[in-house]
């Protein structure tokens, strides 16, 4: 069988925290993955992040991937990983022709789920990180897959969202009623942040009400418009930690303690 451990490269040096290329397996397929590590030898609380695209590349294209976030966690002592995912397109569901209300990409999601937790097996067996301080982070369709995985880990520590199902929210009663689901079933506490100009806020309305009735630091935050155009808003996950860092860092504090 071949050792993935024998796989990892690291990058050339760039500035702030060194990112490093990853395989890990789920089943027969292997995924990469990237990951930066803070200062120190650890064991380190980690930040498992899931971007929105669904089969990203953490090769040496656009590298290195997500800098910006990856200086602000490491900074505050977490490790941050990003798993890949495969496409999975045109997967069906195993129920799909007998329940036609479940979309075409309702299977396509249990197998992207398969994969986000297969990353998080890779992680907990790595000698730097701490397996019982780890948090779920995900933006827009990576929030969705974010929110479904830590509710199938009863170990994940906690989960944090950033305009979460915002795009695909509308007219697509499955995906919010998987979404609400989640949430109440999620053991673990759900910070779901999202700015007033967002392409859609009704999902941190319809979900937040829902975490209101459990116990703090379960929270929903709208902030105030982010950037001048819905498109930008929808980014605010990625670009906007001078403005969200200190509602994170007081939920991780709170949860990984």
């Amino acid at each position: 069988m071949l050792l993935l451990s024998a796989l990892v490269t690291t990058a050339e040096p760039v500035s702030g925290p060194k990112p490093q290329s990853v395989l890990f397996r789920n089943g027969d397929a292997v995924l990469y993955g990237c990951i930066y590590k803070p200062t120190g030898t650890g064991p380190f609380p980690a930040v498992v992040f899931n971007q929105s695209a669904t089969r990203p590349s953490y090769e040496k294209i656009d590298w290195p991937p997500f800098l910006s976030l990856a200086q602000f966690f490491t900074a505050h002592g977490y490790a941050f990983f990003l798993p890949g995912r495969y496409a999975h397109e045109g997967l069906q569901n195993k129920s799909a022709s007998t329940n036609k209300s479940l979309p075409k990409w309702a299977g396509e999601t249990e197998a992207r789920n398969a994969d986000v937790l297969a990353g998080v097996t890779w992680l907990k067996g790595q000698s730097y990180i701490d397996e019982n301080r780890i948090v779920l982070c995900g933006h827009s369709a990576g929030a969705i897959q974010a929110l479904l995985v830590a509710a199938k880990d009863p170990e994940i520590r906690g989960t944090i969202t950033f305009s979460v199902g915002a795009i695909s929210w509308k007219g697509s009663t499955v995906l919010q009623e998987l979404l609400q689901t989640a949430v109440r079933e999620n053991t673990a506490p759900v910070l779901l942040l999202q700015p007033q100009n967002d392409v859609n806020i009704e999902p941190s309305r319809v979900l937040g009400d829902l975490l209101c009735k459990k116990p703090h630091p379960n929270r929903v935050k709208i902030f105030p418009p982010f950037g001048k155009t819905p498109t930008e808003a929808n980014l605010f996950g990625l670009n906007g930690c001078d403005v969200w860092g200190k509602d994170v860092l007081e939920f991780l504090d709170a949860v990984t303690k």
